[in-house]
């Protein structure tokens, strides 16, 4: 039976390994070839170190200082190649508080695996060398299965809505999210590996670390594999990586076909009018841009509110910026001098835009979000 038991085992431990290994050292050798490594190739590289060190630890005869040392190879795995799926969706994302918060939850990880692997030592140093193995106490197993489902939730959720306003091909856009979305199968592992140890099932505790470290390692290269064999048999014209945030542009605006309404519900008139008032720039630049764009840089649009005593104003785009969402304008009357606060609002997230302005009269004032705007005469 223990033969039996031992065959099957260390068959399973050379299918699964078999396929993660090769994977990542291919991820590997792509980015290196490409010219595109970065962090997350690193924390990659890192966890294929361990996880190596896991199949030489676990097959060799020698004693147990160096046997246990499968439960701190087997952490190190699995939040390695965490941490590789964290730093690739911070490459992924955007400049912005998006990516802040993903950096941020990159570090939450690499601390989280920090705190693990320094209990475990704790745990297991003091060990009777004689000793086969280090036992996990449930305590730790409860620990872990709780930082294993925080972290694989925030893998899965995540990335569907950090880069909900990413414009991907539709077909690209369901390769990254299902990516992603595998993770779930690394949950699964974890609420049976936790298991197994709260019922104290030692042999199938060892056999589930291995598949659950070998399934992360796999996981944590699918993405940037996936999508360069996608881009080579679906679109051999574009890009080979989309695991890299310059892989995706925002579209260009258009002006919205529906009435824009005010702060107090009253509706605003939109007009386009001659360009006569622009401050000078630089004609090669700007016509350059207006190609691209098909909209020229000098078109000023009149916004008329309906409300009492409310003048009218203009508005341009800047060069500098043209590819906006459309937005939602709310003037509000300021005092005597009628001075005019601009609130912007984005209608696609109905995130409030922080630079709020107060525009001069007869001046322009530049907006960080791409528009400019000038008091009506």
């Amino acid at each position: 039976m223990n033969v039996r038991c031992l065959t099957w085992k260390s068959v399973a431990f050379y299918i699964i390994h078999a396929f993660a290994i090769p994977a990542c050292v291919v991820r590997l050798f792509y980015r290196q070839r490409t010219g595109r490594l970065w962090w997350d190739d690193f924390w990659a590289f890192v966890a294929l170190l361990f996880d190596c060190g896991m199949v030489a630890v676990s097959y060799t005869n020698m004693t147990s200082s160096i046997r246990w040392a499968t439960v701190i190879t087997f952490s190190s795995t699995l939040w390695g190649a965490r941490l590789c799926i964290a730093v690739t969706i911070v490459r992924l994302v955007p400049p912005g508080r998006g990516r802040l918060v993903a950096k941020g939850v990159s570090i939450l990880f690499g601390m989280i695996w920090a705190a693990l692997i320094i209990q475990k030592c704790f745990l297991c140093g003091g060990y009777n060398l004689n000793i086969a193995t280090c036992g996990v106490p449930r305590t730790t197993g409860i620990l872990e299965l709780c930082t294993d489902l925080v972290a694989d939730a925030w893998l899965i959720f995540s990335p569907a809505y950090l880069l909900w306003d990413a414009k991907l091909a539709h077909r690209r856009q369901v390769l990254i999210y299902s990516v992603f979305a595998s993770d779930i199968l690394l949950s699964v592992l974890s609420i049976i590996h936790g298991a197994f140890i709260l019922h104290r099932k030692g042999a199938w505790v060892g056999l589930v670390a291995h598949v659950e470290a070998a399934t992360s390692l796999l996981l944590c290269n699918l993405l940037v594999l996936a999508t360069w064999i996608y881009s080579r048999i679906c679109l051999p014209d574009e890009s080979d990586d989309i695991s890299d945030s310059s892989a995706y542009t925002t579209q260009a605006p258009r002006r919205p076909n529906g009435p824009i309404y005010g702060f107090d519900g009253s509706a605003l008139i939109l007009t386009e009018i001659s360009s006569s008032d622009d401050p000078p720039s630089k004609p090669n630049a700007r016509s350059n841009q207006s190609e691209r764009f098909g909209r020229s840089f000098n078109a000023l649009y009149t916004v008329q509110p309906s409300g009492f005593g409310c003048p009218p104003f203009h508005l341009r785009r800047v060069q500098s910026c043209p590819a906006i969402v459309n937005l939602h304008m709310i003037p509000m009357l300021k005092g005597p001098n009628e001075t005019y606060n601009m609130g912007w609002k984005n209608i696609a997230d109905t995130d409030t835009i922080p630079s709020m302005m107060s525009s001069g009269t007869g001046n322009w004032s530049s907006l960080r979000n791409g528009w400019r705007i000038q008091r009506g005469r």
